[in-house]
């Protein structure tokens, strides 16, 4: 028979608890960044990280650009679910993009990429509709929309991952009507 814990213990049984649910949850939302973020080259979706100190935009892209095959489609991507280790409550976590383009991918207002002359360009006035694929592929959902905002502002995407980390830790997450479409 399995021996009750002593009631005593039921504050620390829960902040372990919500270290994991928290840390866990945090993964969520880097997977899920992955699959909503820009897909052109890989480079951007891949380098999502969680830390718990401030992630910068230091990282240099590899690969190829767009001009070698266009952009992949959605299902030829490969985000990867990184596991991310408890913290004492009261860490903070952050969430960014390490690749040197960070802020422009993300639509900050302001935020420059070099063009293919080399000229600063911010996101508005980058020549997506000029590169030679353009004619023969449709933009993707984040060149049209401010995906990033999107994602942090509405009612409930941010929080669907959210309630998956904290379901995978054990804990019950009681369903709204704003986030019932998901199921």
């Amino acid at each position: 028979m399995v021996k009750a814990r002593d009631i005593k213990n039921l504050p620390a049984d829960l902040k372990i608890l919500i270290e994991k649910a928290v840390s866990t949850s945090a993964s969520e939302v880097a997977f899920t960044l992955q699959h909503v973020g820009p897909w052109w080259t890989g480079s951007f979706g891949e380098n999502w990280e969680i830390s718990t100190s401030q992630v910068l935009p230091t990282r240099p892209r590899t690969g190829q650009g767009l001009g070698t095959g266009g952009i992949p489609k959605r299902e030829e991507r490969n985000p990867q679910y990184v596991p991310f280790s408890p913290k004492p409550l009261g860490t903070p976590i952050f969430i960014g993009n390490a690749i040197s383009y960070a802020g422009f991918a993300i639509n900050r207002p302001g935020a420059t990429m070099r063009d293919e002359a080399g000229r600063p360009v911010t996101y508005k006035g980058h020549l997506h509709g000029k590169m030679p694929h353009a004619s023969t592929v449709e933009m993707p959902f984040s060149a049209k929309y401010n995906w990033f905002n999107i994602y942090l502002k509405h009612p409930t995407f941010m929080q669907k991952d959210f309630d998956k980390g904290f379901t995978k830790s054990g804990f019950t997450v009681a369903t709204t009507k704003s986030t019932q479409f998901y199921k």
